[in-house]
């Protein structure tokens, strides 16, 4: 639904994968390497531009289409997922030290590996609660005018 559930399904969450594979296999080699070096330039900026649709754009819509009806259910959507961008970006900010160009000729593939599975495992449940839980309620609760407006 937004840019970074489009940017996690077709490019962050296969290259989470594909990563992992590779690392699992054996030592961080130039393709792991241009992996981890695509990664650094998609994540950070897809994360934030998600936080912003969901603070500025989502949940605003919501709270509206509930005008006059307690809105608990989704502020405690809003809360949880607050929760899971902050966990998002604390792992990302752990993760990015080793991701460093001068680092990763040093970096090897076993210490980066359970930080990456960690994210992968983040990333792979967000992704399950939006578009099982958040978005289905979102198609139920606004308009298709408003819908478009927020896919636009």
């Amino acid at each position: 639904m937004s840019a970074f559930d489009n940017a996690l399904n077709h490019e962050i969450a296969p290259l989470l994968a594909h990563l992992s594979e590779r690392l699992r296999r054996g030592p961080l080699d130039a393709r792991s390497q241009q992996m981890l070096h695509r990664l650094r330039e998609v994540f950070l900026p897809a994360l934030a531009a998600h936080d912003e649709w969901l603070s500025t754009q989502l949940f605003p819509a919501l709270y509206e289409s509930m005008a006059g009806s307690d809105a608990v259910c989704i502020r405690d959507m809003e809360s949880g997922l607050r929760s899971d961008h902050r966990s998002l970006a604390a792992q990302w900010h752990a993760l990015a030290p080793l991701l460093c160009s001068d680092a990763l000729p040093s970096t090897h593939a076993q210490t980066l590996l359970p930080r990456i599975e960690a994210l992968t495992a983040l990333c792979a449940r967000l992704a399950e609660f939006e578009r099982d839980e958040l978005f289905p309620m979102a198609e139920r609760l606004l308009s298709d005018d408003v819908l478009a407006r927020l896919l636009a």
